[in-house]
C-alpha cells in the first residue's frame, strides 16, 4: 500500500501547487496555456482565483482520505483519486474542444492528456499488491 499512499499524496500535492498558483497568479497560467494577454480581465482571473480556493479545499479532502485509507479500502480510494484526475482531464479537452482549439500544440490539450494518464495509472494500481509475502 506503499505505492498508493504515495499516488495519493501526489495527488494532493498537485492540487496544492495548482491551487496556490491559480490564486497568487492566474493571469499567468492563462498565459501558458495559450490565453493572449487582452483575452484575460478581472473576470477571468476571479474565476481562475476561485478554482484554485476549491483545489485547496479538494486537497485537504483528498489529504485526510488519505490518511484514513486502509488496505481493506484503498481500491475504493484510489478510485476516488482517478476520477478526480479523470475529471480535470476530461474537463481539458472539453474546454479546448468547444474552443475549437482541440490540437496537440495547446497546452490544454497536453495537460488534459496527462491528466488523463494519471487517471489511468491510479485505476491500474488501485489494489496494494496481494502477492507479497508477510515479513517474518
Amino acid at each position: 500500500m506503499v505505492l498508493q499512499k504515495k499516488l495519493m499524496a501526489f495527488q494532493v500535492l498537485a492540487s496544492v501547487v495548482y491551487g496556490l498558483w491559480f490564486i497568487a497568479a492566474p493571469q499567468s497560467y492563462a498565459l501558458l496555456m495559450g490565453a493572449s494577454a487582452g483575452d484575460i480581465n478581472e473576470l477571468a482571473n476571479g474565476n481562475l482565483t476561485i478554482v484554485g480556493v476549491g483545489l485547496l479545499v479538494t486537497a485537504n479532502v483528498f489529504n485526510l482520505l488519505r490518511k484514513l485509507v486502509t488496505p481493506d479500502h484503498c481500491a475504493t480510494f484510489m478510485l476516488t483519486f482517478a476520477c478526480g484526475w479523470l475529471a480535470y482531464g476530461i474537463g481539458q479537452l472539453f474546454v479546448s474542444a468547444r474552443a475549437d482549439m482541440l490540437t496537440l500544440d495547446n497546452m490544454n490539450v497536453l495537460q488534459g492528456m496527462l491528466f488523463i494518464a494519471f487517471a489511468a495509472v491510479y485505476y491500474l494500481k488501485r489494489s496494494p499488491d496481494q502477492h507479497t509475502q508477510p515479513a517474518q
